[in-house]
């Protein structure tokens, strides 16, 4: 049972690095097609498979996300995304001098995000990580940073946000292949 259970654990890691691969792939060809040059990305797998996948890159201050499908046999779909201002400390202090509890906050949040930081849409004030979320077309956190009022003082506090978040009931269809925003990667010569 153990060495079954064993050889089940590589398989599924096994099949995990390439699916990681794969959709890396995808995400240079998608910068290639923008003519950006990633300055640092990642690709994320969506909550429980290996078949969609978050990505995000930075590419001359700006974020842009996209989500990729890898289905274990055919070829990679893609639901283009948006793109959004990263968020930096020297942003923050630009707009207004921050207090050092709020520039500590700050700097202990983007360092969880891995400094994938930007203002969330769908709340005035706060900074996302937007690593993580299951649309691309929006830059909404499911976690973020929530910034004192300017010119008021105050505490940054850390806030989770799960009304943003979609159920997982509309992520079978993408699972499935059965989402109408994928659609496969345009070829050099269709661009």
């Amino acid at each position: 049972m153990a060495s079954a259970a064993l050889g089940i654990g590589l398989l599924y890691l096994g099949l995990g690095f390439v699916q990681h691969q794969r959709a890396a792939g995808v995400q240079c060809q998608l910068a290639q097609m923008r003519g950006q040059r990633i300055e640092r990305g990642r690709v994320l797998p969506s909550p429980l498979n290996l078949i969609l996948w978050r990505s995000i890159y930075e590419a001359d201050g700006q974020l842009y996300a996209d989500s990729i499908r890898v289905p274990f046999f055919g070829g990679a779909t893609v639901w283009m995304g948006t793109s959004t201002p990263r968020v930096t400390l020297e942003d923050l202090e630009a707009e207004v001098p921050l207090d050092a509890s709020v520039r500590a906050a700050f700097e202990r949040f983007s360092w969880f995000a891995d400094g994938y930081t930007a203002y969330d849409a769908s709340a005035p004030g706060v900074v996302g990580d937007m690593r993580y979320g299951l649309r691309p077309d929006e830059f909404v956190s499911m976690w973020g940073l929530q910034l004192p009022e300017r010119g008021r003082g105050g505490k940054a506090k850390f806030m989770h946000m799960p009304a943003h978040r979609e159920g997982l009931s509309r992520l079978w269809p993408r699972l499935l292949g059965r989402d109408p925003q994928f659609k496969p990667l345009p070829t050099p010569a269709s661009q």
